[in-house]
């Protein structure tokens, strides 16, 4: 019976060469995964080495019944372990790929299109799960199948092994094995109950995946109909209507119009020829008839109120026209208008959240800097101050509050303030290289309590300065007292850090908080900016404002510290400040935040 194992065993491989459909399965498994189909091939061909060992030498010590039925069993249960990880490869893959087209960037149509292009990559995902799973199993019960046949060989040996003991003894008795014992028949059945389980998981499995990918199908389906793009439709079909019939409507008043001068001007033709046909004629008999000169006169009067009378009503007409003409085109632009208005709330309701949009943005790099130029008593420039500034392609210009308020929420803060610095100093960089930044003046980057406390902000700041080969001087950071007062220790080793590398520390926001003179003197700051709210108020008639800013310049030039008014909007709080003492300003007043090449042209008109 081992030889019919034998042939079994060999003959399944050359049926699934001959074979066209198995033939097929496994060439699609070896193309979608050469790895899985190799592994499930190596453990089919595993119980047909050892037994091939054992047939060659048939040696006592090499005839182990129980090793062998051992190794059938890892073998098949290795097949069925291959093919259930094909198959978890290959939903996963399917899964994740339909998770990235649904996850696309863009509008509607392009969602769609992307969605609709990863359904064909998790087609070939869904048919490598599928194969790999069959493929698996198969082999797990061609193993089984054949070995059973092949245990027919280790028995013989076994039993003349025993007949052979039985006859050199003087106690032994012969006995023969008939069939398959009871012991083999119980490894069997716990081998097919094995697989059995496995071929049950897997095809659970399979229902499971089936049922979502029946769930993407009537998601596809329904969005393929879905009430956005119909109103949608029909909201652009209905506005198309409305506009041409405005066109048309504005073509017909513009004709009328042009009859309506074209006519004015023929009549006053006439008029003219009339008139010059009676003056013809009254100088001809202005000789004979003086009567009938003052007769004329008159008439001539008479006329000339005609024609006065005639060039009003005609001018009101005119007038009528204008407006009317003026009414269709304020129609049409509402109209317009209107259409606009609905695109766009179209465009935000399909649009991939903010959050979303934010990590791609970063990923991206879709943002760009505004620099802020800051002076001196003189109104000359002695530095500037970076924001950042992010235009979302669906909701325009988003606020650097909601920005960093979203990024805080998504844990991208640090992240994003990270590309401020670099992009800063890079730019600075540039700027020094082109002569446009003197190495006096200082730049000013905001910094949070969230980037200044990460860990690696030191490393990376010292990192960003070396790269692009800026002096530490030129690079200063601004904090607000409340992050000295909530982070003190933490804090003051910062700062300390920053100022032994030669950085510099501005404190913003300054004059809202509770900040004493000894608490302040040990972060040793180079500059207070006096807040903006206080800036307000020191023009106004109750005079607070002035006073906290007396105050804030007393305390400063106790511990020689420089003040900057950070907001300053009008002529009358300049001269305010000055006054006080201030000489150093920022705001409005001389000049709003400025694009990089505007920036320049202002640096190099300064020049």
């Amino acid at each position: 019976m081992y030889l019919f194992g034998l042939l079994l065993y060999i003959g399944i491989p050359i049926f699934v060469y001959v074979f066209e459909p198995a033939n097929t399965l496994v060439s699609q498994c070896m193309e979608l995964s050469p790895e899985i189909t190799v592994l499930i091939t190596l453990t089919y061909f595993y119980p047909l080495t050892i037994f091939m060992y054992n047939f060659v030498r048939k040696q006592g010590d090499a005839v182990h019944l129980a090793h062998f039925r051992s190794q059938v069993t890892l073998a098949s249960s290795l097949a069925v372990s291959f093919g259930l990880i094909g198959t978890f490869i290959g939903l996963s893959d399917m899964i994740a790929g339909i998770a990235a087209g649904m996850g696309a960037d863009g509008d509607f149509s392009e969602k769609m299109e992307a969605l609709l292009g990863s359904i064909g990559l998790a087609l070939d995902s869904m048919s490598f799960a599928f194969l790999t799973s069959i493929m698996g199993v198969s082999c797990s019960v061609s193993v089984l199948l054949a070995s059973n046949y092949l245990n027919n060989f280790f028995e013989k040996e076994l039993v003349h092994g025993e007949n052979s003991g039985a006859t050199g003894g003087s106690g032994g008795s012969s006995s023969s094995i008939e069939g398959i014992t009871d012991e083999q028949q119980q490894v069997i059945n716990e081998n097919f109950q094995k697989v059995q389980k496995s071929i049950d998981d897997t095809i659970s499995l399979i229902n499971s995946k089936d049922k979502v990918w029946t769930d993407l199908y009537t998601l596809l389906e329904n969005n393929s109909g879905s009430t956005v793009v119909q109103n949608f439709s029909t909201n652009l079909a209905e506005n198309n209507r409305l506009a041409q019939q405005q066109s048309e409507q504005v073509q017909q008043i513009y004709t009328e119009q042009s009859g309506m001068y074209q006519k004015l001007e023929t009549s006053l033709t006439d008029y003219s020829q009339y008139m010059q046909q009676q003056t013809d004629a009254m100088v001809g008999a202005i000789s004979n008839m003086s009567i009938e000169i003052e007769r004329m006169g008159h008439l001539i009067d008479q006329t000339s109120n005609s024609t006065n009378l005639t060039i009003k009503e005609n001018g009101e007409v005119i007038e009528q026209v204008n407006a009317s003409f003026g009414e269709a085109l304020g129609n049409t632009n509402t109209q317009l208008k209107g259409v606009a208005e609905i695109l766009h709330d179209i465009r935000l309701a399909t649009a991939i959240p903010l959050e979303e949009s934010l990590a791609t943005a970063l990923r991206d790099n879709a943002f760009h800097l505004v620099f802020q130029p800051q002076f001196d008593q003189d109104k000359t420039v002695i530095g500037a101050e970076s924001y950042i500034r992010w235009i979302e392609p669906v909701r325009g210009l988003i606020s650097n509050g909601k920005l960093f308020e979203v990024a805080k929420k998504e844990g991208l803060s640090v992240k994003l303030e990270f590309w401020v610095m670099r992009n800063t100093i890079q730019q600075v960089s540039l700027w020094q290289q082109k002569g446009m930044w003197k190495q006096d003046w200082t730049v000013s980057i905001n910094a949070t309590s969230e980037v200044l406390l990460a860990p690696n902000f030191i490393t990376e700041v010292e990192k960003m300065v070396k790269q692009f080969n800026v002096l530490p001087g030129t690079v200063a950071f601004e904090i607000t007292e409340d992050v000295i007062m909530q982070h003190d220790a933490q804090a003051k080793d910062k700062i300390r850090q920053l100022h032994n590398m030669g950085m510099k520390l501005f404190i913003d926001n300054f004059g809202t908080g509770y900040t004493n003179i000894g608490h302040l003197s040990e972060f040793n700051p180079d500059r207070l900016k006096i807040a903006r709210d206080i800036i307000n108020n020191v023009a106004d008639t109750s005079q607070s404002g002035v006073a906290i800013v007396r105050s804030v310049m007393s305390l400063a030039q106790q511990l020689g510290i420089n003040v900057s008014a950070d907001g300053v909007e009008t002529a009358e709080q300049f001269e305010v400040l000055k006054t006080e003492g201030c000489n150093l300003f920022q705001g409005w007043y001389f000049e709003k935040p400025l694009e990089v090449e505007d920036f320049e042209a202002k640096l190099t008109k300064a020049d």
